[in-house]
């Protein structure tokens, strides 16, 4: 049975205080009227103090998350489902207090109805996870005050819901990483492909982005659709593009150069992920190969729950062509291509 505290308030306070000088001037005086009056009022806050305890001991709490992915900062939705067990004691406007697993956040829900004897309210609220990884949400209390008023009365207990991924804030990724990935020489392949291609292939082309150079243009097909239309490298499944990281701490200057580091990689692989150029990413020496929406998901739970660990080989292979590594520099965070020069920050 979850422990119960309980205190009065501050219309308990007063009617104990009534009680004390009921009884005192009864003493005084030998006034039976007041004497009647202050038992009166004592017992009443008594009988309020045993009931109000029984009437929280019935209250159960279940979180349940309407979802399994949600991003930093943004309000994800719970339901919290409240059930009185008791037989013939209502609750009043029952209050549940509950904290973040992760930045232990704390938020108050408050149910705008009384709950009466066998009833669950189910109540949705939009809390805001600030921490990446699996987090859950917790309730830590819930109390109520009987119809009187005068004692409020708290369950405490640990009741846990499901883990939720959080996945990293998003932010807008560097447009000149995809550029330079894109400005990469043309294979024969790729322009056989492209004189052969009829109709617009995601693989072949995309829409026009601000900074694209003209030559990859495509002025044919634009002419037919009636928007600016670019040549895209057609070799997607072949790891034409491709997302370093490494954890080790030697390669992040503060910790939080390594957050804004994942913010950039999760929000690159939903950048070309949606559109449909990203191939795959290294995470240390674990490579993982973007196909499919599942394939996705689980790259960006991985990123997620990522965090600097010595024990991750601190060696970078040398980057080649269409690998981009992401790391610090001087100032913030920085993406290497296989050209020292070329740096997209």
């Amino acid at each position: 049975m979850p422990r119960v505290f309980q205190r009065l308030t501050f219309q308990g306070s007063v009617c104990l205080l009534g009680a004390a000088l009921s009884l005192g001037s009864s003493w005084l005086f030998s006034n039976a009227l007041a004497f009647l009056i202050g038992y009166a009022l004592l017992f009443g806050l008594g009988f309020d103090w045993i009931i109000s305890r029984f009437c929280v001991q019935k209250l159960e709490v279940e979180l349940v998350p309407l979802g399994t992915h949600a991003r930093a900062y943004e309000a994800f939705p719970f339901e919290v489902r409240l059930t009185n067990r008791s037989t013939w004691l209502p609750i009043r406007s029952p209050i549940i207090r509950t904290v973040e697993s992760g930045r232990k956040r704390e938020s108050t829900l408050q149910v705008p109805c009384t709950l009466l004897p066998g009833q669950t309210a189910k109540i949705t609220f939009y809390p805001q996870f600030g921490r990446r990884g699996k987090q859950r949400l917790i309730a830590l209390e819930a109390f109520s005050f009987f119809p009187l008023g005068m004692t409020r009365s708290s369950c405490v207990f640990s009741q846990v819901s499901r883990a939720v991924s959080i996945w990293p804030e998003a932010i807008s990724p560097p447009i000149e990483l995809f550029r330079a990935w894109e400005n990469q020489p043309e294979t024969d392949r790729e322009s056989v492909r492209r004189t052969t291609g009829e109709q617009m292939d995601p693989n072949l082309f995309r829409s026009y982005l601000p900074g694209d150079a003209m030559r990859r243009i495509n002025w044919k097909l634009s002419a037919k659709t009636s928007a600016l239309v670019v040549n895209q490298n057609p070799d997607n499944a072949q790891a034409r593009l491709w997302l370093r990281i490494n954890s080790h701490p030697s390669h992040w200057k503060r910790p939080v150069d390594f957050e804004s580091g994942i913010r950039i990689l999760a929000s690159a692989l939903e950048f070309g992920f949606k559109r449909r150029m990203l191939a795959g990413i290294t995470i240390n020496d674990r490579q993982i190969s973007i196909r499919s929406y599942e394939d996705f998901n689980r790259a960006v739970d991985q990123i997620s729950e990522l965090e600097m660990d010595l024990g991750a080989d601190a060696h970078i292979p040398i980057l080649k062509r269409g690998e981009f590594l992401i790391m610090s520099r001087k100032k913030g965070v920085a993406i290497q291509t296989s050209i020292p020069q070329r740096v997209a920050v």
